[in-house]
């Protein structure tokens, strides 16, 4: 059986991608990706399923996103929540969105 992906809610906010080991009444068991760290239980209010891949969604200043980034070289990449207020076009067919990190 496959092992479920998930998203851990860490001690900054940012989500981090997991995978579910072991379920428990109150809690389920993670390992994270590339072993960054040791595998352990979270309780479920911690826990999220990640969204859906969306390939076609257009940014609109304002709108509330979540970033893949890492703020230090040795810290893993994970989700922050931010707010998308400017977009430049840098070529046709293409431009790029600046992202303020809440």
């Amino acid at each position: 059986m496959d092992k479920l992906e998930v998203e851990v809610v860490g001690a900054t906010g940012a989500l981090y991608k997991a995978l579910v080991t072991d379920v428990f009444e109150n809690e389920v068991q993670v390992v994270f990706e590339n072993d960054w760290q040791p595998e352990r239980k979270y309780k479920f209010n911690l826990i999220k399923l990640p969204p859906k891949p969306d390939s076609n969604c257009k940014f609109v200043e304002g709108q509330k996103v979540e970033v893949f980034a890492s703020f230090q070289e040795q810290e893993p990449k994970g989700w922050y929540k931010g707010i998308c207020y400017f977009r430049r076009r840098h070529k046709v067919g293409s431009s790029k969105e600046l992202i303020e990190y809440d």
